[in-house]
């Protein structure tokens, strides 16, 4: 009967060995998850930072090309509107040099026309004298 009671107690002590065992096991395993977790949080965390700059930088670039794109843009429309503007004045120049030639052609022939009806009567003059 004392060997069963020291048998059944030795079971015992053992079971609770066992629980206890496992509940260390357990606390032993979640400890690990916590820390896997705080890997992983933190793993997590960088490559944010990581995302975070790369679409910095990205977005840097994109807005040097844009701003390099519309600065040539810019530059070409500038020398199409000059262009154009240096041609207008070039015909505007034309134009009135062919209007100032064609006035003076007009004088010209007026002052022409002046000196022959002159130059008429003069003679008419001599003709009537002789």
């Amino acid at each position: 009967d004392s060997a069963s009671r020291i048998a059944e107690d030795i079971h015992q002590k053992h079971d609770a060995a066992l629980v206890e065992v496992e509940a260390r096991v357990k606390m032993a395993a979640a400890r690990s998850a916590e820390e896997d977790m705080a890997t992983a949080l933190n793993a997590a965390k960088k490559d944010k930072v990581a995302a975070l700059q790369a679409l910095e930088i990205s977005h840097e670039k994109a807005l040097h090309s844009l701003h390099a794109e519309l600065n040539d843009r810019l530059h070409t429309e500038m020398d199409t509107l000059i262009a154009q503007a240096e041609n207008e004045k070039i015909a505007a120049v034309a134009a009135a040099m062919e209007s100032n030639a064609s006035d003076a052609v007009e004088k010209l022939e007026k002052a022409h026309a002046e000196e022959i009806r002159e130059l008429e009567m003069k003679h008419a003059e001599v003709l009537a004298k002789a």
